[in-house]
């Protein structure tokens, strides 16, 4: 590979070995940055060490990597969309009769007065007008690591164009470190927004979409590059404008993504999103700690 790594920075590592193409490949958070050409593996039996091991050839010469590992996982020699995918799909919840992570990470969900419905694909989550009710989700850090790009996706069916959408906190009562990313104007619009370290808000004002059974797909997706980008059935319907250069202040741990309230915490901005309940159905949430290119939202809108 060719990229120097940080100390205690988490890095997602994939090597493939493409027996037919006789080449080598390393990737680094789901990009190459390693190539070459590559001989016969052998097939013999043996063991697999993880951690350390001899080098060179020699049977004294050890070598050990002092870190942390996490979620190894060998299965096949996989495609540089699929390792992409690996490194950056934080969370993955269709709403399938299960609250879990379909995702590569196996993240658990939770919920507090929410239930299952016929939904966009398969099966929803509906949330009632009962406080609280909510879906809650612990990420890796995708959305709690300063000026990281991310995209957050789901359908959403509301009964009233109120409430919080997408609430992260730090912690799971949704105090702490607290914002809403995503949510409903005091006129009904869509917002989707990030603040910055000086607590400043950078909001996006969206349409007003429609309510009753009506499922529409909504994106928000944030680079230091293009700032902020909402997405609405596909298509860009707001962007922050003027210089590039945005910044995201995020919390700098673990933070929990909660669907449909704000749990009945003020954080001390909010921005131009009403904080609340929000009432009606969510499918297909995707949070990623990238920024996905318009083709890619596209085919999610597509299905």
């Amino acid at each position: 590979a060719h990229t120097t790594l940080s100390l205690n920075t988490w890095y997602h590592a994939a090597f493939v070995y493409d027996y037919i193409a006789r080449t080598r490949t390393i990737y680094l958070n789901g990009y190459q940055d390693g190539f070459s050409s590559a001989g016969v593996l052998a097939t013999s039996g043996s063991s697999v060490t993880i951690g350390g091991g001899p080098i060179g050839g020699s049977t004294t010469a050890q070598v050990y990597f002092g870190g942390y590992i996490d979620h190894l996982y060998s299965t096949r020699a996989k495609s540089s969309c699929e390792i992409l995918n690996d490194a950056t799909l934080a969370g993955y919840f269709p709403f399938d009769g299960s609250l879990n992570d379909s995702g590569p990470n196996f993240l658990v969900g939770t919920s507090t007065g929410a239930f299952f419905i016929s939904g966009k694909v398969n099966q929803a989550l509906q949330l009632n007008s009962t406080t609280p009710c909510y879906f809650q989700m612990k990420t890796t850090l995708a959305l709690g690591t300063s000026n990281q790009a991310f995209t957050i996706a789901l359908w959403i069916m509301p009964t009233t164009l109120s409430g919080v959408l997408v609430y992260v906190s730090s912690l799971s009562t949704g105090a702490g470190w607290c914002f809403p990313f995503l949510g409903f104007s005091s006129s009904g619009a869509i917002i989707a927004q990030v603040t910055n370290s000086s607590n400043t808000v950078t909001s996006v004002n969206g349409p007003v979409i429609p309510t009753g059974a009506f499922w529409t797909h909504i994106v928000q997706t944030f680079s230091s590059t293009n700032g902020i980008r909402l997405y609405v059935d596909g298509s860009v319907r707001a962007s922050s404008n003027g210089s590039t250069g945005w910044s995201y202040s995020a919390s700098g741990v673990q933070n929990y993504v909660t669907l449909g309230s704000n749990q009945g915490q003020s954080c001390g901005t909010t921005g131009d999103i009403v904080l609340g309940q929000y009432t009606g159905a969510v499918d297909e949430l995707r949070v990623y700690s990238r920024e996905l290119s318009s083709t890619e939202i596209c085919k999610l809108y597509a299905g």
